[in-house]
């Protein structure tokens, strides 16, 4: 439980979130411990576990951004851009056999217990998972300047 006290509040705030908990910013971080920990169904190992995720999320949106402000720079030197939209984006990525329980949901009809198989939109990280796949894949090109990333669009700077 110490571990949340650690950490940053945008980190607790998504925790509650994505924990389905009603937390708002003007909540402290001893508030967001209590409120996580006090809710029904709460494991500390999962919790700290999705906790963990959340904090590697956010440092890797912070180095994106700066890959961002960088990719500007090189933007404003161009003349002529082409730009690819990556249709159905993020349905591009696996979710993890051992995250998939994380993701299920229920409908009413026989057997009507679900969970994805493709990262969904509307998580707080997918946005970040989508993006460290999508730059796997293409970190070769972007080091050379060929190519630059944004979310789902690839926009290629011509001189």
């Amino acid at each position: 439980m110490s571990f949340l006290l650690k950490g940053e509040k945008e980190d607790l705030l998504g925790l509650a979130t994505e924990l389905g908990l009603e937390a708002t910013v003007d909540m402290t971080k001893p508030m967001l411990k209590n409120l996580i920990t006090k809710s029904a169904g709460y494991d500390e190992e999962d919790t700290k576990l999705m906790y963990e995720g959340i904090v590697e999320e956010r440092k890797e949106r912070e180095l994106l951004e700066e890959k961002k402000r960088r990719n500007n720079l090189e933007l404003q030197e161009a003349k002529v851009y082409t730009t690819l939209d990556l249709k159905n984006g993020f349905f591009h990525v696996d979710v993890n056999e051992d995250c998939r329980k994380f993701t299920s949901f229920i409908v009413i009809v026989p057997d009507g217990q679900f969970e994805l198989n493709k990262v969904p939109f509307g998580l707080n990280t997918s946005p970040s998972v989508f993006q460290r796949y999508i730059y796997s894949i293409l970190l070769n090109l972007m080091n050379k300047g060929l190519i630059i990333i944004y979310m789902d669009d690839l926009i290629i700077p011509s001189v």
